[in-house]
């Protein structure tokens, strides 16, 4: 008896498409990871923008820097933080004070650095007590000693009753946030994963 003994070479049309399945859901699962690591990243890099800019005026507040201003070196009595919202879009501002009112951010004064952040990012500012502040809220160092002053809507904060405010940074969409803490007497900005309880 004879028999046919036929070698297929190939795959089939089931094979295919089965291997073709395969490979559209591991590329689903691995970019949608890659898109919710990226936001993640996104929001950290935001966040450190912010205390960055913060610590920054105290640095050069500290380190006495002059600017220039109106074409002539000037070392400023102050450097300040300003912060401002406008209903969900934040603009952080640094500056050296060398404007014509001393303590408050106008626009005379040296913008150094601007940081703007939009939906859905948020910032919420919080005193010991965990009252919000009102906005604008502006942070002053003062140059040489680095002393700090803080103002909430042009008021000035008492840092004996509060001794730190809280600074709620977070992703809205994503559900993430961190803080940052601003500690009135040494006027250092330190990071927090969690609210604060001092």
């Amino acid at each position: 008896m004879l028999h046919l003994i036929s070698k297929q070479k190939g795959f089939t049309l089931i094979e295919v498409l089965l291997v073709i399945a395969v490979i559209g859901i591991v590329s689903t699962a691995a970019i949608s990871s890659y898109v919710d690591s990226t936001r993640t990243f996104t929001f950290f890099e935001r966040y450190q923008a912010v205390i960055g800019a913060i610590r920054s005026a105290r640095s050069e507040a500290v380190t006495s820097k002059q600017v220039n201003f109106n074409g002539e070196l000037v070392r400023p009595d102050y450097y300040g933080v300003n912060f401002a919202k406008n209903n969900t879009d934040y603009k952080i501002t640094v500056f050296a004070d060398v404007g014509s009112k001393p303590l408050e951010f106008d626009n005379t004064d040296v913008v150094q650095k601007e940081i703007n952040l939009k939906d859905p990012y948020a910032m919420t500012f919080t005193n010991m007590s965990n009252l919000s502040l009102e906005w604008p809220l502006n942070i002053f160092y003062e140059t040489e000693t680095g002393n700090v002053e803080s103002y909430s809507k042009g008021l000035l904060l008492d840092y004996l009753k509060n001794k730190y405010y809280t600074l709620k940074f977070e992703d809205k969409n994503k559900g993430i946030s961190k803080y940052i803490v601003l500690f009135q007497v040494s006027g250092l900005a330190e990071e927090f994963v969690t609210a604060p309880s001092l």
